[in-house]
């Protein structure tokens, strides 16, 4: 198993917010993955900031600090993402013989 954190807030994620355990999700990378989990965190939580320091080396801080950046780049105000909240999906990789078996 696996998980991310994503920025929250009117702009960013929202639909992850009603995923559900059991839901098959798409990366980037055109993998498929299955979502275990869901949850809204707050990111003063010390845990938070120790999922962001595990997965991507840069406290909550910094990825907060990314995520405002982005959306800045992307078009949308620095607002667009929560300062108190995130996202973290935990999910784990689609076998190859479950695909072929769901098709």
């Amino acid at each position: 198993m696996d998980y991310i954190l994503l920025p929250f807030g009117y702009a960013y994620n929202k639909e992850w917010a009603g995923a559900k355990k059991g839901d098959i999700i798409r990366f980037y990378d055109g993998a498929d993955r299955r979502i275990f989990a869901v949850r809204k965190l707050k990111m003063s939580s010390p845990t938070v900031d120790i999922l962001a320091r595990m997965r991507y080396g840069l406290t909550i801080k910094g990825c907060l600090s990314r995520w405002k950046t982005n959306a800045i780049l992307e078009g949308n105000m620095g607002r667009a993402v929560s300062p108190d909240t995130c996202l973290m999906v935990a999910f784990e990789m689609i076998k190859e013989e479950e695909e072929t078996e769901d098709e």
